[in-house]
């Protein structure tokens, strides 16, 4: 009959070990990228050094490549970090990047065992009346208790949890990385066109005083008598 009960014992932890590795959740499949999966090579493309395997000049992998790495200017990268420092956007997409991670971390805690312990204490003076031995004495007494305890995961519950909390946190993560990628494409595009709009200010002042020069030439050869009226 024991044997009987083991076996049963045994068939049911079986069956629960069973159940807690299997889930309900659909198989998640990543869908392709709607972009190519390498940087053209061919054609006009063959001439550009840092095309061929998406590597710069030096080597480095383009994806390795940081902003200031990649913008050499002091001045813009003092731009830079001044809107990465006070961009609103930016220190929440911070903020939930750590909630979302705690969430996670809460989240995945509930795959293992739970432990509790507690401890308690006490000391009474019992008194000559109550003794035994006729003599007042001190009593102390301790108690000291630990469980444990886990919940089975039926049909992948926790573990689905789990995974979208863990989702959740690289979504947000590479939201604020794609907020950080963004805000550094639009401070570099203000700034080189700032520094475009110089440069074209200091052609038209160049070609002005060219133009000025040649007019006073001309006039000056038109009073002479040297120059014609066209």
């Amino acid at each position: 009959m024991q044997k009987h009960a083991l076996t049963a014992t045994a068939a049911a932890l079986a069956v629960a070990l069973f159940a807690a590795g299997c889930t309900m959740a659909p198989h998640y499949k990543r869908p392709d990228a709607p972009v190519a999966q390498a940087y053209p090579a061919g054609g006009v493309y063959a001439t550009q050094p840092g095309a061929a395997g998406a590597r710069s000049a030096n080597g480095q992998a383009a994806t390795a490549i940081g902003w200031r790495e990649f913008f050499v200017d002091p001045r813009l990268q003092r731009l830079i970090e001044i809107a990465l420092k006070n961009n609103r956007d930016l220190r929440v997409s911070v903020l939930n990047i750590e909630a979302a991670r705690a969430q996670y971390q809460i989240t995945r805690a509930g795959l293992f065992p739970t432990l509790d312990g507690t401890g308690t204490g006490s000391i009474q003076r019992v008194p000559q009346g109550l003794s035994q031995t006729g003599a007042p004495y001190i009593s102390r007494a301790y108690n000291v208790g630990l469980s444990a305890s886990w919940e089975l995961d039926l049909f992948g519950r926790v573990q689905s949890l789990k995974d979208q909390a863990l989702a959740q946190y690289l979504s947000t993560s590479y939201a604020r990385q794609a907020s950080e990628i963004s805000l550094v494409s639009q401070v570099a595009d203000q700034y080189l066109t700032l520094l475009s709009t110089d440069d074209l200010l200091k052609v038209t002042e160049n070609t002005l005083k060219t133009a000025q020069a040649s007019y006073d030439l001309t006039k000056l050869q038109f009073d002479n008598g040297t120059g014609s009226e066209l």
